[in-house]
């Protein structure tokens, strides 16, 4: 029995079942049935933004609706932290190459 144990949760390990990254029925088909039509769904979008002829509002919508599929989200960054800044002149001081002694 300790043999189907996992050694980092302890709990049982998984057996049967779909293999991980094996899509389900309904998947397969929609895939399927996509790749039959010629065209994907972000093809089309593409196509769309792309084509000068279609009014720029259009083309602004599905360039819109297109750039998750293409390009992943920023980060957000936390600007949490403080800076230390000294005087003004005494840095000028320093990079002109004067010696400055602060007491």
């Amino acid at each position: 029995m300790a043999s189907k144990l996992n050694p980092k949760t302890g709990k049982r390990k998984k057996t049967g079942g779909r293999a991980a990254g094996t899509p389900n029925k309904a998947t397969a088909a929609r895939e399927k049935e996509i790749a039959a039509s010629g065209v994907t769904p972000l093809q089309y979008m593409l196509g769309i933004m792309r084509d000068e002829a279609q009014p720029k509002e259009r083309r602004d919508d599905m360039a819109r609706a297109a750039a998750p599929y293409c390009h992943p989200r920023m980060n957000t960054v936390d600007h949490s932290g403080s800076i230390e800044l000294g005087r003004m002149e005494d840095e000028l001081d320093r990079l002109e190459g004067k010696v400055v002694v602060v007491v």
